[in-house]
């Protein structure tokens, strides 16, 4: 089989313990790899020693140092200096898995048009915001297409045929500091008729924004996400219907922000107005070039109107709620949201969670409701029942799954943002519940999320399962005693009665509510702000340890219980 010459170069700025963390990782992908594979440090410039702190540390990884620090742009300076057929990108805070590079190497072998390829996660659609193109990770069946291989907009971390991404001039300075060069990258490479390739089996993790948001405000990146959509569409876009949707579009948006007070964004514009010029130059350079039309594109990564992904009146509307913040407020002032036909949990769950980057879910079940917070979060599920465990694994609604005892199972402390146990702490007896709450808040960076029944409720086994037998009670005001917010769900306790049946909320199937239930939901809209009196309660533990954890993928962390999913 056919051997290419690949080289991972790891964009590098003064985070000396970002590469301690994961250029070990980094290193070992590249051993496992069938090609020739090569590792390089891009020192960007960086005054805390980082050349010199890889070169005593890890001699097995190249260094090469920019002439200045261009950020992602610097990329272009080692292209045109290394003997490699294929280039793969990376941030300094990405661990990938053991398998990582050849997944994205294999598609240049059978398709010569192949320009880059992506990694897990990061298959995204098209959409327009206020006539800007944006890249959207957060549509409806987002998580079943992020496990199917398929067409790639973009790749911020992927893999790059070198050659002609030295053809295309690489990145464009014009975007610097930052935002939107990668998208204007691989749009012009598809605008040329080439392709993305969107690769599943490529997985990593990613901390996210480690460097890049230490040293601009969220002001000041939002004026540069906005400066560079203008130009980008200056740039790329010939299809007259956007174009023109774009040039109506854009002053509304200048001036709703302002309206909102983001004055941020009146530099944005002001930014894009004096690099127009340079956007419009190279548009005179690239189009000649183009073969694919814009709505060519835009068929390719969100497919037509007979194929098109559909969703369920749930996940539109959790999705408009977690998009429309005076929504959101509206809502909450008036306890609506907690009446069982909008799903109390499921929203709940979206409100307190979607901030987060990675979150462990003890118990998850078959049926878990925390892969409905958005996709781009990394989501771990723990199960011990077998057939539940198995059934979970063939669902993949989470990135990650172990086999194992949550009483048993053990992480380094603030490894996740968030740790989440909903309707499990009721199956454990006293004792246990104690020691795992202290564990679960000890693992948590950010917040400890718990749902239970208020108060104890009888449950036998059932199902064949016999660890649904409920062995234990816990209460509002112990949980507000503990530090939690609580908040009470699905109506009076009163109308529910004593006796815990089945709870349907976790089912897909719809059995539907009995009179009495519905009479409960009609409370809810005043339990939510008494818990006390209510038949469940969701209790929320505010850590704020500062930052997002970081952690390294599960996979074959525990002896085989772990898998990616």
């Amino acid at each position: 089989m056919q051997r290419l010459k690949v080289r991972i170069i790891i964009l590098q700025y003064n985070r000396v313990d970002l590469l301690r963390d994961h250029l070990p990782s980094v290193l070992q992908c590249a051993k496992a790899s069938r090609h020739d594979c090569k590792v390089t440090v891009l020192d960007n410039c960086s005054q805390d020693g980082s050349a010199a702190f890889v070169r005593e540390n890890f001699p097995e990884a190249d260094v090469f140092e920019a002439s200045a620090n261009k950020v992602l742009c610097s990329y272009n300076e080692i292209a045109g200096q290394i003997d490699a057929d294929i280039m793969i990108l990376l941030n300094n805070d990405i661990s990938p898995a053991a398998d990582f590079v050849d997944p994205l190497v294999e598609p240049f072998l059978k398709d010569p048009d192949i320009f880059f390829t992506a990694t897990h996660g990061d298959r995204a659609q098209i959409k327009m915001h206020w006539g800007i193109l944006e890249p959207d990770l957060d549509y409806p069946d987002a998580r079943r297409l992020f496990e199917e291989a398929g067409p790639a907009l973009s790749a911020g971390i992927g893999a790059f045929d070198r050659k002609k991404f030295l053809e295309l001039g690489g990145y464009d300075e014009l975007y610097l500091p930052g935002r939107y060069e990668d998208v204007d990258l691989c749009y012009r490479g598809w605008k040329r008729g080439w392709k993305g390739y969107y690769q599943p089996a490529s997985k990593k993790f990613h901390v996210g924004g480690a460097s890049f948001n230490k040293r601009y405000s969220e002001g000041q990146i939002q004026a540069m996400v906005f400066r560079n959509g203008i130009l980008f569409m200056a740039k790329n876009i010939d299809d007259a219907g956007l174009f023109w949707g774009f040039l109506i579009k854009m002053p509304l948006r200048l001036i709703f922000s302002l309206l909102k007070g983001r004055f941020y964004m009146l530099s944005g514009f002001i930014e894009a107005l004096q690099r127009l010029p340079q956007a419009l130059r190279g548009r005179q350079l690239t189009k000649a070039q183009w073969q694919m039309k814009d709505r060519e594109i835009f068929k390719m990564m969100n497919g037509t109107k007979a194929d098109a992904r559909k969703t369920s009146w749930l996940r539109s509307g959790v999705d408009l709620l977690a998009k429309k913040s005076w929504l959101r407020r509206l809502f909450a002032w008036a306890g609506l949201y907690t009446i069982r036909p909008v799903f109390p949990l499921q929203y709940l769950l979206l409100r307190e969670l979607s901030d987060c980057q990675s979150i462990l879910d003890l118990g998850c079940g078959r049926h878990s409701f925390v892969p409905i917070v958005p996709s781009n979060i990394h989501t771990v599920g723990v199960e011990l029942f077998k057939p539940h465990y198995e059934e979970a694994l063939r669902k993949g609604r989470h990135d990650e799954y172990i086999n194992e005892d949550i009483t048993k199972v053990m992480f380094e402390d603030n490894r996740f943002d968030a740790v989440v146990m909903l309707d499990v702490i009721e199956h454990l007896d006293r004792e246990a519940g104690e020691a795992l709450i202290q564990k679960m808040e000890r693992w948590a960076r950010r917040k400890v999320v718990i749902f239970t029944p208020n108060g104890f409720l009888h449950q036998h086994e059932y199902d064949g399962n016999p660890l649904l037998e409920h062995r234990s009670g816990w209460t509002a005001e112990e949980f507000k005693q503990r530090g939690y917010r609580v908040y009470g769900v699905r109506g009076f306790k009163t109308l529910r009665g004593e006796d815990h049946h089945h709870d349907h909320d976790h089912e897909e199937e719809d059995h539907g509510p009995s009179l009495r239930e519905q009479l409960a939901d009609l409370t809810q809209i005043v339990s939510y702000h008494f818990p006390e009196k209510a038949f469940q309660i969701f209790c929320v533990k505010d850590l704020n340890k500062g930052g997002l954890a970081s952690f390294p993928p599960l996979s074959g962390v525990k002896d085989g219980h772990a898998q990616c999913r």
